[in-house]
């Protein structure tokens, strides 16, 4: 109802991951009317997950990855990560590196 009643003064942004965000849009007959603009991303490819890996190594553990170990962790997301992409994506990439340490 406050976002209904404030329409014109209040921006709402809902986010998530597709599928998800079909399910809660079918919840209620409303929220299509109320959220009517959709703006999908891409999933990072799997040079800039590498690059989200070393950047939370470098900055969470002062750490950086060794010799090689790009090129294998690319080769990793495209093969045996590649079907938890699209469901984790970023997240996928901080948490190896933080199994990792």
């Amino acid at each position: 109802t406050e976002v209904e009643n404030n329409r014109t003064s209040v921006m709402v942004i809902l986010a998530g991951y597709r599928d998800k965000m079909s399910g809660l849009m079918r919840c209620d007959p409303g929220l299509p009317r109320r959220f009517p603009i959709e703006l999908h991303l891409q999933d990072y490819d799997a040079t800039q997950l590498v690059r989200i890996a070393e950047k939370k190594a470098r900055e969470s553990y002062n750490m950086c990855l060794a010799s090689g170990v790009d090129k294998a962790l690319a080769e990793a997301f495209k093969t045996t990560y590649a079907s938890e992409v699209p469901q984790h994506n970023g997240g996928l990439a901080l948490r190896l590196v933080d199994e990792a340490v």
